[in-house]
């Protein structure tokens, strides 16, 4: 289940933000070019997607390592429901860390003039 988790944040990345990307850089063009608000979805998808995707491979990491350590108890403390909530915390913590940028309380997402980019 955490390898899926790994999966769909790097399909996000790969099919959505990275042509984005490639496109950008080809036709020397802003973000804000494609549509209005998309300089805000831009870096909030960004930063979602690559923390979740750090945060499955470390719910990855502490996977195996409590099966190499706990052996026979890894399988009572690790179901699939500690599973299911640990894979809903990789996706929900990224866009909790994402509220204040949003919110314009912490930082803001939008077009920086100086660099033209989101």
């Amino acid at each position: 289940p955490y390898i899926i988790s790994v999966l769909f944040s790097d399909l996000l990345f790969c099919t959505f933000l990275l042509p984005i990307l490639a496109i950008r850089f080809y036709t020397r063009e802003t973000e804000a070019n494609i549509w209005p608000g998309f300089c805000s979805l831009f870096p909030f998808l960004f930063f979602v997607s690559l923390g979740a995707f750090i945060l499955s491979l470390m719910s990855v990491t502490i996977n195996r390592t409590l099966i190499i350590i706990l052996q026979e108890r890894s399988q009572k403390i690790i179901n699939s429901k500690v599973r299911a909530v640990v894979i809903l915390l990789c996706w929900v913590l990224p866009v909790f860390a994402m509220i204040p940028a949003l919110s314009e309380t912490y930082g803001q997402l939008g077009l920086k003039p100086l660099t033209q980019s989101c």
